[in-house]
């Protein structure tokens, strides 16, 4: 069974659209989850590092900071 990605950032463009545009050129499929105000105050203290994107496999491991995230879906696609 594939593993179930979901990309966590800010709703503007940044630091999260080099693992969006992994992603597409992978043609692999993910959620593109957008934070922002309340819900990002809510989600900080569950990051790793209270930072984001945050990359979440499989509904339990995550993995922040881009190039980390970059490099992880480049080994895996």
């Amino acid at each position: 069974m594939p593993a179930k990605f979901k990309i966590s950032y800010f709703d503007i463009r940044g630091r999260g659209e080099l693992p969006r545009l992994v992603f597409a050129a992978a043609g692999k499929e993910f959620e593109d989850e957008r934070l922002g105000g309340d819900k990002w105050t809510a989600f900080k203290p569950k990051t790793p590092y209270g930072q984001m994107p945050v990359l979440t496999v499989d509904d339990k491991t995550m993995i922040n900071q881009t190039g980390a995230i970059a490099r992880y879906l480049a080994r895996e696609f």
